[in-house]
């Protein structure tokens, strides 16, 4: 029964009903415009957002390898500054040293040699010498 009432319907082709039909028409148009504009407006939205993140990800990226070059040179620059440190010390006691005349009086007698009158000094050699017994 429901099939006939279906057949027994007929649209009515009058005037207003045209005009409905056009004005459904023209705002489906509109719809459509108007998602059209607003998916322009959000791929370019979307891109200035992505250009930014870009440019300041790149940004970040070139901060963090200088920071790590930086650190670098620091830990380079401390190493430095130890060795220099422990050298500066060892010269400071070594100054020390030499402002005693007993001490001063041994170096000078160890490394030139000095005797006093009458002294004989010997040298005796610290390391062995290899001698070659190969034929020549």
């Amino acid at each position: 029964m429901a099939q006939n009432r279906e057949n027994k319907v007929s649209h009515i082709h009058s005037d207003y009903s045209k005009q409905i039909l056009a004005q459904e028409a023209q705002n489906a148009s509109e719809r459509q415009q108007l998602i059209q504009i607003r998916k322009k407006r959000f791929y370019a939205i979307i891109s200035v957002f992505a250009v930014f993140v870009l440019f300041f990800g790149v940004k970040i990226i070139q901060s963090r390898a200088s920071l790590r070059s930086t650190d670098a040179q620091v830990t380079k620059q401390e190493a430095k500054l130890k060795t220099v440190k422990s050298t500066n010390k060892d010269l400071k006691h070594e100054v020390k040293l030499l402002n005693n005349d007993d001490y001063l009086q041994k170096v000078i007698r160890q490394k030139y040699y000095y005797s006093k009158q009458g002294e004989t000094i010997y040298n005796l050699p610290t390391k062995s010498v290899s001698v070659d017994t190969t034929d020549k």
